[in-house]
């Protein structure tokens, strides 16, 4: 039952992502972005995947996103369940904060604060609960600041349908690719798809262990919508270049 929920959810994710795409670029873009997108789908089927964390944050993060501009408070909630899911979702909920913060959307903001502290509470009456029923063999001492730097930043975006099975380079040309393509998307999608990468992309670089590659999950969703607007964004920056020498 959890995995046919999860494969909705994606399927509802992924047709309104195509209707973003449509309007931001057109078939080539919708037809490539929808291709892509199909990874998260791959991934509820992929054995026992459906029960990881977080593949089900991930996808909510992306839901978030796009339903941002037809419903703010489906779009709160729905980040905010993705935290309770995974902690590791205190990011994405902290720029959507932020966000809402320097665009002074008070209730918005506020929305997020509070969830946020509710999260707080949650996680210090788990912590406290789990604590009691710990023993010495489960304290490993290993902690997950572990400055992995790329080369775990890499490991963990190996969850589209161009990276599954392809060389580590591949993912080296793709993701500053996915970045430089949703730095390029203005306005409120482009904006929070990049600030949610470009978080995760840092964090990464400094916290998980080289088993936590699947952390990935959990902005997976959001790399091939940056992708798709690489050649745009790039074309931006030639006609920029191009601009300036001639003025020069």
């Amino acid at each position: 039952m959890g995995k046919w929920i999860l494969v909705l959810l994606s399927l509802a994710v992924l047709i309104m992502w195509l209707s973003i795409l449509s309007e931001a670029g057109g078939f080539w873009m919708t037809l490539l972005g929808g291709l892509l997108l199909l990874g998260m789908v791959v991934c509820c089927f992929a054995g026992d995947g459906f029960v990881f964390h977080e593949l089900w944050a991930g996808v909510l993060i992306a839901f978030s996103i796009a339903v941002y501009s037809r419903s703010r408070s489906l779009s709160v909630v729905s980040g905010l369940l993705a935290l309770f899911i995974r902690e590791l979702s205190l990011a994405f909920a902290v720029v959507m904060l932020v966000i809402a913060y320097t665009e002074k959307r008070r209730y918005e903001m506020f929305a997020w604060l509070i969830g946020i502290a509710a999260f707080f509470v949650y996680l210090s009456v788990h912590a406290k609960i789990v604590s009691g029923l710990l023993i010495a063999s489960d304290r490993t001492g290993e902690t997950w600041i572990q400055f992995g730097g790329l080369s775990f930043v890499l490991s963990t975006t190996r969850w589209t349908l161009l990276t599954f099975f392809a060389p580590l380079w591949v993912d080296a040309v793709l993701l500053p690719l996915s970045l430089l393509g949703a730095a390029g998307w203005r306005g409120a999608f482009g904006r929070r798809v990049a600030m949610t990468l470009c978080v995760y992309v840092f964090a990464f670089s400094v916290a998980g262990r080289q088993d936590n590659y699947y952390w990935g999950l959990m902005y997976a969703p959001l790399l091939p919508v940056g992708l798709v607007s690489a050649p745009p964004a790039l074309a931006d920056l030639c006609r920029a270049a191009i601009g300036r020498y001639r003025i020069a």
